[in-house]
């Protein structure tokens, strides 16, 4: 398979995988707090990674960009954060909707940071994929509800974060950058709302320990995927997670998706196909 084309799958597939442990942190914050559940996902997600450079003897830490590592982290912990908050207070497909807007927004700070080339079928792709969640959030109801607000500025944060990813991918290693940044948000939840902690059952710690090993899987696919392709190539990949948010609202929440979601589904898959099918006509 053309190695572009692998970027945009493992984009896809790690936001499969997000889209589950996503479900599983909505439902933990109904009976705990925003900074509670951020640090158990952190420490759970971050157990198969330790493990595996345990087994390897390697030092993820070791880095001559230490500076752009930590910044990163900061940056990514800082999109964590908010779009945690936009799961406490907002719908899960809501938030996804919203925060799919990081599609936009990737497309110029690429071009601008990175110095990538502008190809108009990468801004057709994210148009229609943005169309897409636009019919399927309906506008006017409820954009301005807090959850909401914490997840467009989110997606601003996030698009600088897949920029910044995108320009490290050139030198540093997938697992580097992991380590920095769940690091960062270790320390993050311990100094936010630590004495918000109450007791986690066996029930809910299973259900956490679960959705931090899938998250950290999905972690590395996100990671990896920039390895392969540019990001304004994988903006438009974003919004496929619109499609097992809306899975998993279903089977979770008993929530139905209506016309307006299914129509803006299908101008998702539209845009989707088309810059894939992009990818390899492009060296």
């Amino acid at each position: 398979m053309d190695s572009k084309k692998k970027g945009y799958l493992f984009l896809i597939l790690g936001l499969f995988l997000y889209a589950f442990t996503d479900a599983a942190i909505k439902y933990s914050m109904i009976t705990y707090s925003v900074p509670q559940v951020t640090f158990l996902r952190t420490v759970f997600r971050f157990i198969p990674f330790l493990v595996y450079v345990s087994i390897k003897q390697i030092n993820p830490l070791k880095t001559e960009k230490i500076s752009a590592n930590i910044l990163r982290s900061l940056i990514a912990t800082a999109g964590t954060y908010t779009f945690m908050y936009a799961f406490k207070y907002a719908p899960l497909v809501d938030v996804t909707v919203v925060g799919n807007a990081t599609a936009i927004f990737i497309l110029p700070l690429s071009v601008l940071v990175l110095k990538e080339k502008f190809y108009i079928q990468n801004a057709i792709a994210v148009l229609l994929g943005f169309a897409g969640v636009v019919l399927a959030f309906r506008p006017g109801e409820g954009i301005f509800q807090i959850g909401i607000m914490y997840a467009i500025v989110a997606a601003v944060i996030m698009a600088l974060n897949s920029v910044i990813i995108k320009k490290l991918s050139f030198t540093e290693n997938e697992l580097t950058m992991i380590f920095y940044h769940h690091i960062c948000m270790l320390l993050a939840s311990v100094f936010i709302g630590f004495d918000s902690y109450i007791a986690l059952s066996l029930k809910d710690a299973a259900l956490l320990f679960l959705a931090g090993t899938v998250s950290a899987l999905g972690q590395y696919y996100l990671t990896h995927a920039y390895k392969f392709s540019a990001s304004s190539e994988l903006a438009s990949a974003a919004y496929v997670y619109l499609l097992p948010a809306t899975l998993t609202d279903y089977y979770m929440y008993g929530k139905i998706p209506d016309a307006y979601i299914i129509g803006g589904l299908v101008l998702i898959a539209m845009g989707t196909c088309r810059a894939f099918t992009m990818q390899s006509k492009r060296r």
